[in-house]
């Protein structure tokens, strides 16, 4: 706009920027789309006339058509910058002075960063496929501006509303520019309309500072790649795999320490709601996760022979039962932060009723010595006691502590043994991304329900209420009293040695999110018009 109004001198033309409508929704009810239609068509020749609405279609009315221009900008950077915008002072203050009784947010508003809002699910970073409301006005539908104002136009993300936007560039747009390529834009717009940018590039030149400067926001902070990459790829049916099984049977895996004795009797109780079967695997005396080849394809089957619905559950690597000419089951499973994870097992192992349990199922295994049941935690990372020395690259500790929560995700070749490997992690992370429906979290539980009761609905409709009925018990499933808390210092020192680890864990929590925002969870929404314009559009 500012480069418009620099050239209207040169090039002898007015630049307006204020219509006939003082209102704030950029979609026009049919009658605003003749006031402003009329409006246009009567404006001066040489006029230019900037505002933020959607393309308007002056055939309709039999009125001549006037030049269309706009500019599209990366729309993950376009709304980041909204996000920080609309919290700025200087935006803040015009928006008051044109609408004096606007309320205020509150300061947790203005402090929130756009970081934490997608990660954790903030209904102000949810980009809902499909969705025609917002929890704030922040422009997200870029296509919008060229798609026009009908209804079919307002589902975000609609390949229909995008084939209408594309058809209108291609039939009635002049230009359409990209800010990130200014130049390109600026030699087009004088290619193309002589007649009101002739000279831009120099003009552009000449005042590139105030130019670019204009509502610059150098206050915005960094966001993080892995945020990024999240808005980039919210797809339900990607992120659904669920629907790739080959019959109605889940396949849960366990991860120890994960909570997942509670996910059990969930799953226990859901089979008699939801009228399924629930098998699990019988306590062994020595568990053995990794298995040969002939006994996962023995495994494989019979858990393929199960009657349909089934759950089954076991602690093992994942398995690929396609590999065996096997139908695919619905894989699930759940992780924790892998810090917390061996500490949690550390205390476990040592803690009295665990003793009890083990004894009474198999008479003949040995106690412990007293000296390794007194052990803390703290203690023995700082001694550098083996125990609690997390070596990257070892394969055989012949302590049994399950440290790769990864390996539960790799599989069961020899490659996914070498603890907080590259090369562990990203197998465990591609068979997350292509086997499993859903890979909970236990410090995200209610997303994990969520997540779990709307992609795998035939099993866990309703958890989220058996949950909500039952949490004062299901909490307190498998918890250790005996466990003292360590201290942040250590924790750090052990942190150092589980970088892949962490990285896969956060990986499956992103993904969790991922999965949470894709499938609309929850719908708290206002519509876009009740919030002031944005700063980009036609």
């Amino acid at each position: 706009m500012q480069l418009t109004q620099t050239m209207a001198p040169l090039n002898n033309m007015t630049v307006v920027t204020k219509g006939p409508l003082n209102i704030n929704s950029r979609t026009r009810a049919p009658r605003e789309r003749v006031i402003q239609a009329v409006w246009v068509a009567d404006l001066e020749p040489g006029t230019i006339y900037i505002e933020h609405c959607n393309w308007l279609d002056f055939r309709r009315y039999e009125l001549p058509e006037p030049i269309y221009i706009n500019l599209v900008r990366d729309p993950v950077e376009r709304m980041i910058s909204w996000f920080y915008y609309v919290r700025s002072g200087y935006r803040n203050a015009i928006v008051h002075r044109r609408f004096p009784n606007t309320t205020m947010k509150s300061e947790k508003w203005f402090k929130k960063s756009y970081n934490e809002c997608v990660r954790s699910g903030d209904p102000e970073c949810q980009y809902v496929p499909g969705s025609v409301k917002d929890t704030d006005g922040n422009y997200k539908r870029q296509s919008l501006f060229y798609c026009g104002h009908n209804r079919e136009c307002l589902p975000f993300d609609s390949p229909h509303a995008i084939q209408l936007a594309k058809r209108n560039v291609e039939r009635d747009y002049a230009v359409v520019g990209s800010w990130e390529d200014t130049n390109i834009t600026l030699a087009v717009l004088e290619a193309y309309i002589p007649r009101f940018f002739r000279g831009a590039r120099h003009v552009f030149d000449l005042h590139s500072n105030s130019i670019r400067n204009r509502n610059r926001n150098n206050r915005k902070p960094r966001v993080d790649p892995d945020v990024r990459e999240m808005m980039s790829s919210l797809n339900v049916r990607d992120l659904n795999n669920t629907r790739k099984a080959q019959m109605e049977l889940v396949f849960f895996n366990r991860v120890p320490k994960v909570g997942s004795q509670t996910f059990m009797e969930l799953l226990r109780r859901l089979s008699e709601r939801n009228n399924f079967q629930f098998h699990r695997d019988a306590v062994q005396k020595v568990e053995t996760i990794r298995l040969a080849e002939d006994q996962q394809q023995e495994m494989a089957e019979v858990i393929s022979e199960l009657p349909e619905p089934s759950v089954f559950i076991k602690h093992v690597c994942f398995t690929n039962f396609t590999k065996f000419n096997l139908p695919k089951p619905i894989y699930l499973n759940v992780v924790r932060d892998p810090v917390e994870r061996v500490i949690s097992w550390f205390y476990y192992v040592r803690a009295p009723w665990y003793f009890v349990e083990r004894k009474a199922a198999f008479p003949d295994l040995p106690l412990p010595h007293p000296a390794w049941l007194k052990k803390d935690f703290e203690t023995c990372v700082t001694s550098g006691d083996q125990e609690c020395t997390y070596t990257q690259g070892v394969t055989v500790e012949g302590i049994g502590d399950h440290r790769r929560q990864s390996l539960f995700f790799c599989g069961h070749d020899y490659e996914c043994t070498p603890f907080n490997t590259v090369g562990a992690l990203e197998k465990a992370k591609f068979a997350v991304e292509q086997q499993y429906a859903v890979v909970g979290v236990l410090e995200d539980l209610n997303t994990t329900l969520s997540v779990l009761e709307k992609y795998v609905p035939r099993f866990f409709e309703g958890v989220r209420d058996i949950y909500a009925t039952s949490a004062e018990y299901l909490t307190k499933i498998n918890k250790n009293n005996f466990k003292p808390p360590v201290s942040e210092s250590v924790k750090d020192i052990v942190r150092r040695n589980f970088t892949n680890e962490i990285e896969f864990y956060q990986f499956c929590r992103q993904r969790l999110h991922k999965q949470y925002l894709a499938a609309h969870l929850p719908q708290r929404i206002i519509t876009d018009s009740a919030h002031p314009p944005g700063i980009v559009g036609n």
